[in-house]
């Protein structure tokens, strides 16, 4: 597979994965009005891990709660950033995968800033993962917080591999000069020896010829 078409794969890899995230997203959101309007809780591990519905106007894990406003637009510019300047710029696998969940994240969020109430733009964003001592989170949340890491994690492991491939590199340089070095003084020896057999043929040529024939009685 060509370098163009390989990148077009995995632009086409991440963008399945943002659509089917963000359709993840919405139907588990849609899921949780469905069930727990009205205060509802669903327990899943007694009342460490629950479901309970809650509108959070604010960023992810309910952070930030005054500026709705600001998020919608911050949203709304990450969201253009990925699919005009990062997708594009793809060139594994890992980045796909990583780009994909990223938008999916994005997006989730910011259709409800969108369209939920109290007002298109100033919608608050539908969780309902109640983890104790921690947060209540959506789906979107998830890809977002696992983007993060898997960034950190991604960056250091393919610094550590261009960090492998320079030194392979430079070995095999090395290796190429060595092997440059040797054909060259092998070359040279040849010459050499060549010359020094044609000289030493002319030598005996003209030994042959100055010797005295042999006297007449």
């Amino acid at each position: 597979m060509s370098v163009p078409a390989a990148r077009r794969t995995l632009r086409v890899v991440a963008v399945v994965l943002a659509v089917v995230g963000v359709a993840l997203d919405q139907a588990t959101k849609a899921i949780a009005l469905h069930y727990l309007s009205g205060g509802r809780t669903i327990s899943l591990i007694g009342d460490v891990l629950t479901f309970r519905l809650v509108r959070n106007p604010g960023a992810a894990f309910s952070a930030g709660e005054q500026f709705t406003v600001v998020f919608t637009i911050l949203a709304a510019v990450a969201a253009a950033a990925i699919v005009i300047w990062g997708i594009p710029r793809i060139n594994t696998r890992g980045w796909a995968i990583i780009a994909g969940f990223a938008l999916a994240g994005v997006v989730g969020n910011l259709i409800d800033r969108i369209i939920r109430e109290p007002a298109h733009f100033h919608g608050h964003v539908i969780d309902f993962i109640a983890l104790k001592y921690f947060a209540v989170f959506n789906v979107a949340d998830i890809f977002l917080t696992c983007v993060a890491v898997a960034t950190i994690v991604y960056t250091l492991v393919e610094g550590k591999n261009e960090e492998k491939d320079g030194v392979s590199l430079v070995e095999d340089e090395n290796a190429v000069e060595g092997a440059a070095e040797t054909t060259t003084d092998d070359a040279r020896t040849t010459v050499q020896g060549g010359r020094g057999g044609s000289a030493d043929r002319a030598t005996d040529a003209v030994s042959e010829e100055a010797a005295p024939g042999p006297r007449e009685r």
